[in-house]
């Protein structure tokens, strides 16, 4: 088993928004980039989500939105992102440069 460890953009630089909300304040979560995979099953190894309400790390309102939303981090968005990359392998593969869905299991909404 090979594993790649490349930031790389998911659907050539589409986002995917994840069908389960944000555990903090249910908005939009999106997908938006896979960090690592195995390049022979394509099967995701760990990518990067995002709240939509995210800010620009640079902005003033950050720190406050980052106290927030990772207050507990370990009860809120660990469990999370595990469910997610359950979502994300049973529904995609990643080629190095794009997620492909798999033929008629994709599900959820790719924006």
């Amino acid at each position: 088993m090979v594993l790649a460890s490349v930031r790389q953009k998911a659907r050539g630089g589409d986002v995917l928004t994840l069908p389960e909300p944000c555990p903090i304040c249910g908005k939009a979560v999106e997908l938006t980039s896979v960090n690592e995979w195995e390049t022979e099953t394509g099967i995701v190894i760990h990518a990067d989500i995002e709240c939509e309400t995210e800010p620009d790390i640079d902005g003033e309102e950050w720190p406050d939105w980052h106290a927030e939303h990772y207050k507990m981090p370990y009860v809120h968005w660990m469990p999370y992102e595990v469910r997610a990359l359950k979502w994300l392998n049973a529904n995609y593969r990643y080629d190095g440069r794009e997620l492909l869905a798999l033929a008629a299991r994709a599900t959820g909404g790719v924006t």
